[in-house]
C-alpha cells in the first residue's frame, strides 16, 4: 500500500457525489448547527485535498450559512467567516501553484524530449 492509501486519500469526486454531499451538510446544518456542519466539511476536504469543486462549493455553501444566520451568530459568524476566507484563498493559492507546476513541468519535459529525439536522430544520421 503507499501512503495516500494509508491516509485514505481520494483524488476527486464527482459532481453527483458533491451535490449528495452538500445536501448531506445542509441537513447536517439545519440539525445539528454550523459548528457541526463546518467540521464534516473539513474533514470531507481533508480526505479530497485536490478537489476543486468540492472545496470551492463547500466553503460557498458555509457561506451562505453565514449569510442567512448572519444576525443571530455576531461574534462567532466573523470567526467563521475568517476561516471560510482563508479556506477559499488557501485553495485559490494551490489551483495557481499547481497551475504554474504543471506547466513549467510539462515544458521542462518537452524540452527534455525535444532534446533526446534530437540526439537519436543524429546517432541515426550518422549510423548511415
Amino acid at each position: 500500500t503507499d501512503l495516500n492509501t494509508l491516509l485514505s486519500f481520494h483524488e476527486t469526486l464527482t459532481d453527483r457525489e458533491i451535490a449528495l454531499f452538500l445536501n448531506d451538510l445542509s441537513a447536517i446544518a439545519d440539525q445539528d448547527g454550523f459548528q457541526t456542519a463546518y467540521d464534516t466539511a473539513l474533514e470531507k476536504i481533508r480526505l479530497f485535498p485536490t478537489c476543486d469543486s468540492l472545496i470551492l462549493n463547500s466553503a460557498l455553501f458555509l457561506e451562505g450559512c453565514l449569510i442567512y444566520k448572519k444576525g443571530r451568530l455576531s461574534k462567532e459568524t466573523k470567526q467563521y467567516q475568517e476561516k471560510v476566507i482563508f479556506i477559499l484563498l488557501f485553495h485559490l493559492m494551490q489551483m495557481i501553484l499547481r497551475e504554474v507546476f504543471s506547466e513549467s513541468d510539462c515544458r521542462m519535459a518537452q524540452n527534455k524530449n525535444k532534446k533526446d529525439c534530437a540526439g537519436q536522430f543524429n546517432s541515426l544520421k550518422s549510423v548511415r
